[in-house]
């Protein structure tokens, strides 16, 4: 996610959904990494929010 890579930053985020990790807590994990950013002096233009990938998440498999 700190590279601004969208594709890969989707995949991360519905993998930590489907490991059953609750909708805001991966939510806190993304605006962790956020700040972690800026304090690089990076900015996050182009990743997604885990409310962008929700419905691509199947929790059942």
């Amino acid at each position: 996610m700190i590279q601004n890579a969208p594709t890969e930053t989707g995949w991360h985020l519905r993998g930590i959904r489907r490991l059953c990790v609750s909708h805001d807590d991966v939510e806190v994990v993304q605006q962790c990494i956020e700040k972690v950013a800026v304090f690089c002096g990076l900015q996050l233009t182009r990743v997604p929010r885990v409310k962008d990938i929700e419905h691509e998440v199947d929790a059942t498999s």
